[in-house]
Formats: structure tokens, C-alpha cells, sequence
């Protein structure tokens, strides 16, 4: 398989999974967990704020990954979906220097 079509596959993956709520509904679970971690067992975070951490840095893997493929930073059709960081951290996004389209035409 090209590396055209393997960046494609992987695009499409990223879109078609979770029954058609892709990398979308991802990310917005693993927000809806911080905010139930907030809410209902604030005293483990508290404990072990490292928890917090780990759902930040995959939150900017999976909002980053979405942004090299050049995908929308919301679902399409979906309104506000995925909802807002909840956390503490102010995270850093990244604007890829080069996203899928431009990689896919590099390749040919």
C-alpha cells in the first residue's frame, strides 16, 4: 500500500469509527471522564493530579492527529461535539506544518 493510501485509510478510520462518531466521540469521552472524575471523585484528583496530565496529553494527541489530517476540530453534523477541555491545563494544539492533503500530493 502506498503511503498516499495509508495516510487516506487512516483518515477514514479516524472519521468512520465508534459508529460513524470517529476520533470525535474518543475525544470527547475521554473529556466527559475528567469531568466526571471533577465531579463525582474529586479527592483522586487530588491524590494523584498525574491523572489529569495523562487525559491532557492524550487530548492534545488526538485534537493534534485530527488537525494533521485536516479534519474539522468538531464532528461534523454534530453541533458542539466534542465538548470543551474541562481541565486545569491549558493545552497546546499544534497547527501541523504539513497535514494529509499536502503529504498525500507529495507522494503522488
Amino acid at each position: 500500500m502506498s503511503k498516499k493510501n495509508e495516510l487516506l485509510e487512516i483518515r477514514k478510520f479516524c472519521v468512520d469509527s465508534n459508529e460513524l462518531c470517529g476520533i470525535w466521540k474518543v475525544i470527547d469521552e475521554q473529556r466527559e471522564l475528567l469531568e466526571c472524575l471533577q465531579t463525582h471523585s474529586a479527592e483522586t484528583l487530588q491524590r494523584c493530579p498525574w491523572i489529569e496530565g495523562w487525559l491532557a496529553r492524550t487530548d492534545m494527541f488526538l485534537v493534534n492527529l485530527i488537525r494533521l489530517l485536516d479534519l474539522p476540530d468538531t464532528a461534523p453534523g454534530m453541533g458542539r461535539f466534542p465538548r470543551p477541555w474541562p481541565g486545569s491545563y491549558a493545552l497546546k494544539y499544534q497547527t501541523p506544518a504539513r497535514s494529509v492533503s499536502s503529504v498525500t500530493t507529495a507522494f503522488g
